[in-house]
This record gives structure tokens, C-alpha cells and sequence, in this order.
């Protein structure tokens, strides 16, 4: 292992944990204003970034691949846009009824 594979992991780590800490905190809003209907702003797409650029730069990672799941499991990433997009459709039929 030479210096830049250190360094690249050193800063995968850093922009995993910050990405995990990102979706984690999105999943909890969620919990907090289904248990006691306080609501707070989730921060779209950083913790599905953080964790996706993470998983890239890790030297001689053979599951590359699985890099996208990233954007699935940040509750800010593509669970809000499909929130959105069936609150949008649900308005639409509303509408022309």
C-alpha cells in the first residue's frame, strides 16, 4: 500500500462517516415528525454525494458497482423525489375531480 492509497482512504472515511451522519439525521427527521409531528428541513443529496464519492475513491474496491445504493438509502436523495412525485400526481388527480 503506498501514500496515496492512505490518503485515499483516509478520505473515503471521513466522506462515508460525514455521508452516514447526513442520512442518518434525514431518516430521523423523518421519525421525529412521525412520532411527535415537529418538522425540520432535511439536507437533500449531501449524504447520498458523501457516501457515493466515498465508496469510489476506496483503492481496489471490487464492488465499485454498488456505489448507486448510496442514493437509494439517503432518505434526501431518491425516497424524497418519489415523495414528491407522488404528492404531485395525488394534487393532480385531486384537481380534476
Amino acid at each position: 500500500m503506498n501514500e496515496m492509497d492512505i490518503i485515499r482512504y483516509i478520505i473515503s472515511v471521513g466522506l462515508g462517516l460525514l455521508g452516514l451522519y447526513i442520512i442518518i439525521m434525514n431518516w430521523a427527521i423523518l421519525v421525529v415528525w412521525l412520532l411527535h409531528k415537529k418538522s425540520s428541513s432535511t439536507i437533500p443529496f449531501f449524504g447520498g454525494i458523501f457516501l457515493f464519492v466515498a465508496f469510489i475513491i476506496i483503492p481496489n474496491n471490487s464492488y465499485i458497482w454498488l456505489c448507486w445504493v448510496a442514493f437509494f438509502i439517503d432518505r434526501g436523495c431518491i425516497p424524497i423525489f418519489i415523495e414528491g412525485l407522488i404528492i404531485f400526481i395525488q394534487k393532480k388527480i385531486r384537481n380534476k375531480e
